[in-house]
């Protein structure tokens, strides 16, 4: 009986741990200073809609046929940033 706490101890700290590591491993250090105009244009404008007295804040740019991104639970718009570019050459991309 003992074992077994321990053990179980062990796993469920173990997937906190993991958990933890994930969390700030997501975390972005978004303190970088973008100096050429070129860059500040290459951004894409953040827009919101209201819904139930809530803001939903995305990002929809390209032209085509639409491709919208969800993200999971941790993460934002910008988690498909990579993604976006390629996709934006041939679709509307929304996320």
């Amino acid at each position: 009986m003992l074992f077994k706490q321990l053990v179980m101890k062990k796993i469920i700290f173990s997937l906190i741990f993991l958990l933890l590591v994930f969390c700030l491993l997501s975390c972005k250090n978004n303190n970088t200073v973008t100096t050429t105009e070129d860059e500040a244009v290459a951004a894409p404008e953040v827009k919101s809609i209201f819904i139930n007295g809530d803001s939903i804040h995305y990002i929809d740019v390209g032209k085509g046929d639409p491709v919208v991104f969800v993200h999971g639970g941790l993460g934002d718009y910008r988690t498909w940033g990579a993604q976006m570019d390629e996709f934006a050459e041939n679709h509307r991309v929304i996320a």
